[in-house]
């Protein structure tokens, strides 16, 4: 349980596959936070550069640190956190999205298709969402949150201990949703975008279609990636 009186503690991680809409998950939970009223340190990875964004909530001392962190290495900090401080002060979220939509999404995403490796690409996102399957609290699934958004929030901000209500949980996932429409609109506002949304026009690629996959990828393709890690398919529902 989160204690009200501590302030500058609590650290918030969306980590796992990319790809998957951890930028979609990283921004429901900044919004939650905020809406709570509490303060928001937004974290680069390997950068010092920190985002201040105070609470509106004057009487609360909390604070959230949030970091979008895809990878999980072994000689992380994370992992010599002790159990019952990762319990008290840090909540972690590990992004799932079908595997074949991952690949075909960062394949649209190079710009030089012919540095394409289906095979590597399926590894590693497989490999970053195992590393953080031993710490997560929450498993974010795309699909899921596609399905039906506002029983997926409502989960995010039980993990935080908030209890917003349904108007204020819809006002969340409709900022969330939006802020994609901010983009490309001036250099400062990307600037904006990027230090407290971790948004770039770049890691749109179809608007998140799921299933997308079968435009991108060819037929030899799909069947591959299906083949050789059908078990993970299948452990995850994706495939029958």
């Amino acid at each position: 349980m989160q204690d009200k009186n501590e302030s500058h503690k609590y650290k918030a991680f969306v980590g796992g596959m990319p790809q998957a809409g951890s930028t979609l998950c990283f921004n429901l939970l900044r919004l939650l936070v905020e809406s709570a009223g509490y303060g928001v340190a937004i974290h680069q990875q390997d950068i010092a550069q920190t985002k201040i964004l105070p609470g509106t909530n004057k009487e609360a001392n909390r604070f959230y640190n949030l970091q979008k962190q895809h990878d999980l290495p072994s000689d992380a900090k994370l992992h010599k956190v002790s159990k019952k401080k990762l319990e008290k002060y840090y909540i972690i979220f590990n992004v799932k999205r079908d595997l074949r939509d991952t690949v075909a999404s960062g394949f649209r995403k190079l710009e030089n298709k012919d540095e394409f490796d289906l095979i590597q690409m399926c590894k590693r996102n497989i490999q970053w969402h195992s590393d953080w399957n031993e710490l997560c609290d929450y498993e974010w699934v795309y699909e899921a949150y596609k399905q039906d958004p506002l029983k997926i929030v409502n989960e995010m901000q039980d993990a935080f201990g908030f209890e917003l209500p349904e108007v204020r949980l819809l006002k969340v996932i409709h900022g969330a949703e939006g802020l994609k429409n901010l983009l490309n609109k001036n250099d400062a506002q990307d600037q904006v975008l990027w230090d407290v949304a971790r948004m770039r026009s770049d890691q749109i690629t179809n608007n998140g279609k799921i299933g997308g996959y079968k435009d991108t990828l060819t037929s030899e393709q799909i069947e591959l990636i299906e083949s050789r890690y059908g078990d993970w398919l299948k452990e995850n529902g994706y495939i029958k």
